[in-house]
């Protein structure tokens, strides 16, 4: 049965009018699976219904609901492949929130176009047709329960469990993070990472997750920011002291040895959730490195890792997706619509020997916030010493790669197929 929500139980963390024609929400209140909500970019008049000359979209929440905190992401709205993270949607041919002076209204009601209690709005140019703090027939309220954009920008974001702006400011309290939401003040702090108590909500009107580049608060002229999935595919064998263990199956404190065969520590797992729904086929899908394709015997068997991982190749830290050459390095398709990415940490950024072949370990030059469980690492370490990067060039892309390492691995390939 359908759960009666209030005006803030949700709040919009994102609006894209002109890119992918998306949006999201967060769940301030927890929400009950089947409960519906509404979305329309249509205005309310003044009998506090909906004008009808624009469509809507309806979202149903899924088995189990949507816990406080959880944000539910809707792309491509007004195509034929719109999708949502969490629930399923439905569409009016006439949901079209496209432009440079829009409003989305979310609300609950008797059907798609007879509200009765409205729970947030977003503009992105300040609800310029409507009165300045409450908004017409709505009971909402500008930066209370709705969030009115300035300058015709397009983007609210927020940081949480995953850091999609790497703002370096978090919320203090529970009260400061519904404020950053609604409001278009961020939050101002010195924290690298938010707290799982706080959440960290922020409104930015950069670009779409987007990050500093200028030492101040995140602003329109700040650059993009996709968060690295750097990690090993389920199933990856790594060398320890007492044999190999697959990667998943490794706790803090266990022993693994780098490929200088030193016995260290674990200090931290990482798990990364993807899915290849909703995720770039580029930046999710792994990377299979076959049998051999490094060199002699590495790896010893096929090497399953995310394309931003990097391998050591040749002494140089190769990227396994600038690697990708079609034949002994490709692209993995056949993987499970959702899985999860697993990661390892030692006390410095060092190799480790996956399937036989020397993989960096993690470095914070990118956020933990980005794992599902940075909060755990937060519970045991705090605020630890940045990890020093080892002084190994990186390639991140093809073109970066020399191209004798890039003619030496077809050569090793072409020799593997004429010895097939």
């Amino acid at each position: 049965m359908s759960q009666s929500l209030g005006a803030g139980s949700i709040a919009f963390t994102f609006f894209d009018a002109d890119g992918n024609k998306g949006f999201a929400f967060v769940a301030v209140d927890a929400i009950a699976a089947g409960t519906v909500i509404h979305f329309t970019d249509n205005e309310p008049n003044a009998l506090g219904s909906l004008n009808t000359s624009e469509g809507s979209l309806t979202w149903t929440a899924p088995a189990g609901g949507v816990v406080p905190g959880q944000e539910v992401v809707f792309s491509n709205v007004i195509l034929g492949t719109r999708s949502v993270s969490s629930g399923s949607i439905t569409a009016t041919s006439g949901f079209n929130p496209s432009g440079t002076d829009e409003s989305l209204y979310a609300f609950q009601g008797t059907s798609n176009t007879t509200p009765t209690t409205y729970l947030s709005a977003i503009s992105n140019n300040n609800f310029s047709n409507q009165s300045a703090g409450s908004l017409d027939n709505t009971g909402l309220t500008l930066g209370v329960n709705a969030v009115g954009l300035t300058g015709s920008v397009d983007v609210a974001r927020y940081v949480g469990p995953t850091d999609f702006n790497n703002s370096h400011d978090q919320a203090t309290s529970r009260a400061e993070a519904l404020a950053a939401i609604n409001g278009t003040t961020p939050v101002t702090g010195t924290q690298d990472t938010p707290t799982q108590a706080s959440q960290g909500y922020w409104i930015t009107q950069g670009g779409p997750g987007s990050q500093d580049t200028d030492g101040t608060a995140p602003d329109a002229g700040d650059a993009p920011r996709q968060f690295d999935i750097i990690c090993f595919y389920p199933g990856t064998l790594i060398t320890t002291p007492a044999g190999h263990c697959a990667v998943e199956q490794l706790a803090i404190g266990d022993l693994v040895l780098t490929s200088a065969g030193i016995a260290t520590r674990v200090r931290w797992m990482g798990r990364q959730t993807v899915s290849t729904r909703f995720g770039d086929p580029l930046r999710v899908l792994p990377i299979r490195i076959r049998a051999g394709a490094l060199a002699d015997g590495v790896p010893e068997r096929d090497l399953l890792v995310s394309p931003d991982h990097a391998m050591l190749v040749d002494g140089i830290l190769i990227q396994a997706g600038a690697l990708v050459n079609g034949t002994s390095i490709t692209r993995e398709p056949v993987v499970p619509e959702t899985f999860t990415y697993h990661h390892i940490e030692l006390h410095d950024h060092s190799l480790v020997l996956a399937e036989g072949a020397p993989a960096e370990t993690f470095v914070d030059n990118v956020a933990r916030c980005a794992f599902d469980n940075w909060n755990e690492h937060e519970a045991f370490y705090g605020h630890l010493p940045s990890i020093q990067e080892m002084t190994i060039p990186r390639a991140k892309a093809h073109r970066q790669v020399p191209s004798r390492i890039h003619a030496s691995l077809a050569e090793r390939a072409l020799a593997e197929r004429c010895a097939a």
